[in-house]
């Protein structure tokens, strides 16, 4: 197809099907009449970003197919992607996709979701290349999308050249249908958060190792029954939220990790604190509700810099007067429980401004110093 074809600037059906093309001219982004282009049954692997027009000054006659109402890749079985640039085409009713077995970006999942599913997708995308921040969340993807390793970022003439997203600093696949982290994120060690929150995950991969500039990770709401110990390489980790898995232990690698700051945790099937974990110094806040812990051990004294911990719905019968020297400690909730004693160490959290211990059974502090608040309890302890 000749890059004169631009200049065709009336022209408003293209029929080029059957044809040998293994490329579209850029040009094509100047046909903003065109209402009709079918590129079927041609071997051509990618589109022009440029259909979607260009932003720079110097080549303000690109503006688009602005007027595009139909577009036909029927049988293009070497298709690769579609450009991000897709989404612009606000005026496109009618996507012809069927035959493109090759066609990975966007996945098979997206595409067979339709044409407004297949912009949604393509528009965070593109926002996802300018700003290096990408939001895949709720697309229904059951496989982390090719795009993230072998992608083309350039948005000038120069296609079929790819390149990982490597520069990539925040990712959200969560509210998926996700199994596994797959190969193609393996490359993607410059991320600084990682959501895969709400999907079908039952382990992280080893290849987490690599990610040593990760500063939150949150994989809640999935089906992880243990950690790897490659955890323990996320050097600059501050953040982990693990809150609804099916996880009966806390691996030990997470005391290696210094950095921490937040770690979350409920939901799980937890029995004990281990050790490790006690030695978090910088730990801020501690989430460990709604798990099987039955005793919270004297070593929790060494965590100086906690100032949330969440104990609530466990097995828990007693606290032990050691907490009271937490002298950062702000929240504590323990309700739901079975707590008689509160110990009179709690007397010297003189920072608690949140205590809960409903549902305990609780005869120390009686129960009307405890609806008085933190204070009174502290007070009376």
């Amino acid at each position: 197809l000749p890059p004169k074809i631009g200049r065709c600037a009336r022209l408003e059906i293209l029929n080029v099907a059957r044809n040998n093309l293994d490329r579209v001219p850029v040009s094509l982004g100047r046909l903003s009449a065109l209402r009709s282009l079918d590129l079927s049954e041609n071997p051509v692997t990618h589109l022009p970003h440029e259909i979607g027009g260009v932003d720079q000054d110097e080549y303000a006659d690109v503006v688009g197919l602005l007027s595009i109402q139909r577009v036909s890749l029927m049988h293009c079985s070497f298709l690769q992607a579609l450009p991000s640039k897709l989404f612009r085409l606000t005026t496109l009713e009618d996507l012809t996709l069927v035959g493109t077995s090759e066609l990975r970006n966007p996945p098979p999942e997206v595409t067979m979701a339709g044409l407004e599913h297949v912009q949604l997708y393509l528009e965070r995308l593109y926002k996802g290349e300018q700003t290096m921040n990408l939001d895949f969340s709720g697309l229904g993807l059951v496989d982390a999308p090719v795009t993230l390793s072998n992608v083309d970022k350039r948005l000038n003439e120069k296609q079929g050249v790819v390149m990982g997203m490597d520069k990539l600093l925040h990712l959200n696949l969560s509210h998926n249908l996700l199994e596994r982290l797959n190969q193609n994120m393996r490359f993607l060690t410059n991320l600084r958060s990682l959501r895969v929150d709400y999907n079908r995950l039952q382990a992280i991969p080893k290849f987490i190792r690599h990610y040593t500039r990760l500063g939150l990770l949150s994989v809640a709401n999935n089906w992880l029954e243990d950690f790897v110990e490659d955890i323990a390489e996320l050097k600059s980790i501050r953040t982990v939220l693990a809150s609804h898995n099916k996880l009966k232990h806390m691996s030990d690698a997470f005391g290696k990790l210094t950095t921490l700051v937040e770690l979350s945790f409920e939901g799980n099937e937890i029995t004990t604190i281990p050790d490790p974990i006690l030695k978090l110094s910088d730990l801020k806040v501690l989430r460990l509700g709604s798990n099987k812990i039955t005793r919270v051990p004297e070593t929790i004294r060494q965590m100086q810099s906690l100032q949330r911990l969440l104990l609530n719905d466990n097995l828990i019968m007693a606290v032990p007067d050691s907490m009271g020297d937490m002298g950062a400690l702000r929240e504590l909730d323990l309700a739901d429980n079975k707590i008689e004693l509160l110990p009179v160490g709690l007397g010297r959290l003189t920072a608690l401004a949140r205590l809960e211990v409903r549902r305990n059974g609780c005869i120390r502090p009686p129960k009307g110093t405890q609806l008085k608040g933190p204070a009174a309890v502290v007070e009376y302890l």
